[in-house]
């Protein structure tokens, strides 16, 4: 009778532990992303060469490589069946692309209106830079940059924005970010850098090919990870990736871990009910 009593408390355990396994995979399905369209697949870059008309650098400062980092992502994704649906550069990269409406900016037909968007050019902590002073509302337009607190991104489309510039994603300052992500949040996470980093031709391509079954498919944060670092291979690099925690019955689901549509189990859906964003930053070094 005992050995039959402990059988059965064995199994209903058993039973429990599958449900909560069920349970907690369908409160976090993987599924379609974004909510303007049936289209999850379409991509987004801004570059800036020249910054000679920004007067914050002056006209010494020319990072010459950054059409071809952000149009290595771009082709390489398209390559793969994603659609290319911006590529914005120097005159024509705007920083009011980024800014929410009540900012005067364009976002929505914009940043907003893909899926999936790579930046490269100058940045610091409190934003990304750009050429020409083409501002939603004149807000600290000295120095021609998207500020954290002019941005709202995920409310239409954008899940993933990709940023190759110094120090956007800085550990003191990342805080600042949080803020962009649409309450409820639909944006799922930014990439970027903790230092300053020197200009490359490169890294947006081997991150698409990390993202892809070219070198993976890898989940968002371990392409990141791998790209940065196969890129720079230096201990005075830093990279990093912020994005939504879901805390479902005491495990965090993390949306870096997620991967591009049509790889792995691909995208989560678009986060909702009590979520935080978390941080990671790693040396990037070989």
């Amino acid at each position: 009778m005992r050995k039959k009593l402990k059988d059965f408390h064995v199994s209903i355990r058993a039973i429990a532990l599958v449900v909560f396994f069920i349970i907690s995979t369908a409160l976090v399905p993987f599924v379609r992303a974004g909510n303007d369209d049936s289209n999850n697949k379409e991509i987004g870059v801004w570059w800036v060469n020249d910054y000679t008309n920004n007067p914050y650098y002056g006209s010494y400062i020319f990072p010459p490589n950054s059409d071809d980092d952000a149009e290595g992502f771009y082709n390489n994704l398209g390559s793969k069946g994603f659609t290319k649906s911006f590529d914005k550069g120097d005159g024509n990269a705007w920083e009011k692309h980024f800014e929410k409406s009540e900012n005067g900016g364009l976002d929505y037909s914009y940043a907003d209106a893909v899926d999936f968007i790579y930046f490269a050019g100058h940045g610091r902590s409190d934003g990304f830079r750009f050429g020409i002073n083409k501002d939603g509302d004149d807000y600290d337009n000295t120095m021609y940059k998207v500020h954290y607190s002019e941005a709202l991104w995920g409310d239409k489309d954008l899940e993933w924005i990709f940023i190759t510039a110094c120090e956007v994603l800085k550990h003191e300052y990342w805080n600042n970010w949080k803020g962009v992500f649409n309450s409820p949040p639909m944006l799922h996470g930014m990439t970027g850098f903790h230092t300053s980093v020197t200009n490359t031709d490169i890294l947006g391509g081997q991150f698409a090919a990390y993202l892809t079954d070219q070198f993976g498919p890898f989940s968002i944060k371990d392409a990141w990870q791998k790209a940065t670092k196969a890129v720079f291979n230096a201990t005075d690099k830093e990279a990093a990736v912020c994005a939504v925690w879901i805390y479902n019955y005491g495990v965090y689901v993390k949306y870096w871990d997620e991967y591009l549509p049509g790889y792995e189990s691909g995208m989560m859906s678009d986060p909702s009910g009590t979520t935080s964003i978390g941080y990671v930053k790693w040396t990037c070094k070989l």
